[in-house]
């Protein structure tokens, strides 16, 4: 096959009247082929110039429409859902959105679900959406949307207290059962220590859902109580009988909680000796976290330095070895 290019006149060339003559000599299927390639490369370059068109037109957002960021938000893939969500938070539209469509996030996929929590956030510090998102927190039937609704009341600060603190209270003793039950309530314990109110009523709720609630409750109550300053011999007696809990994770919570107490030298002699027989725990990260606790605390009884020595020398794991040898150390520095 001959592939020739022709013009008949220098004035064609000026005009830019240009063509490609294909010649199949003898061969009828070449000139077929040809066209069938002629065709494909017209049909891609068709497309790509509606892709590009899509593209283009995808990319014009008008920021300072309401509308617009309710589309942004409301449709499309749910990682551009998202991070509009959170350019929404950042944007004076905010205060023009509807909050039944920002509250409606909630019950989004994870990432919307996560990029809502902080522009409800902004929200309600502005002084929109409460109702919603208490609404949210104490009737959706999606318990992941509650979880989210209660950190979204936790990151408003301040300004929610006053209103956010009896739903949340509600969310903390509600003895559920049901699948996500127990995340929701510590999603509120949490999202109550992060309000920073130390109210008696709140202190009370919070011990309740250490004493009643499933694991994951008992491990944020202890960290809420400590961040709350619950009484420093009440929470040691909270934290020692934790020390005995069925749930590993409680156990390591609770030697974390007596360490900071040890630390700040709230922890009495009897308290001490309590945390020193967690590194006879059948749990190597509990072992492991009650030598570094002690070593953080530095005490130099009896009890400590007896109980560390047996741990550098006796412990199965290696790593609790280390552990002990390494508070053994430190307590011998401080003593120089």
């Amino acid at each position: 096959m001959k592939r020739r290019r022709r013009f008949d006149s220098w004035r064609e060339w000026e005009q830019g009247v240009r063509y490609i003559r294909v010649r199949a000599e003898g061969d009828p299927a070449a000139w077929r082929g040809a066209r069938r390639q002629a065709l494909f490369w017209l049909a891609a370059l068709a497309v790509s110039g509606l892709v590009v068109y899509a593209l283009a037109a995808r990319s014009v957002f008008d920021a300072s429409s309401a509308g617009a960021w309710e589309d942004a938000i409301m449709n499309g893939d749910a990682a551009d859902r998202a991070e509009r969500l959170l350019q929404l938070g950042e944007s004076p539209m905010l205060a023009k959105v509807p909050c039944e469509i920002l509250v409606s996030s909630l019950a989004d996929s994870e990432a919307v679900r996560n990029a809502a929590v902080p522009t409800l956030a902004v929200a309600l510090r502005h002084g929109r959406c409460a109702d919603l998102v208490e609404g949210a927190l104490a009737r959706d039937v999606d318990p992941r949307a509650r979880v989210a609704a209660a950190r979204a009341l936790g990151r408003a600060g301040a300004t929610v207290v006053s209103h956010a603190i009896p739903p949340l209270l509600d969310a903390v003793a509600a003895r559920n059962t049901a699948v996500g039950a127990g995340a929701v309530r510590a999603a509120a314990v949490a999202a109550l220590a992060a309000l920073d109110d130390s109210s008696g009523a709140v202190l009370d709720g919070v011990e309740r859902a250490f004493r009643d609630g499933p694991a994951e409750v008992r491990v944020e109550a202890l960290d809420a109580l400590l961040h709350l300053r619950l009484p420093s011999q009440r929470l040691a007696q909270l934290a020692t009988s934790a020390l005995n809990d069925r749930d590993q994770t409680v156990r390591v919570t609770a030697v974390s909680v007596l360490g900071s107490l040890g630390v700040s030298r709230e922890l009495s002699g009897a308290d001490l000796t309590r945390l020193v027989s967690a590194l006879r725990d059948p749990a190597q990260e509990v072992r492991l976290s009650t030598a570094r606790a002690l070593g953080h605390i530095g005490s130099g009884a009896n009890a400590v330095v007896v109980g560390l020595f047996r741990a550098a020398r006796q412990d199965r794991s290696g790593a609790v070895r280390d552990a002990a040898a390494q508070a053994l150390g430190d307590m011998l520095g401080k003593a120089r």
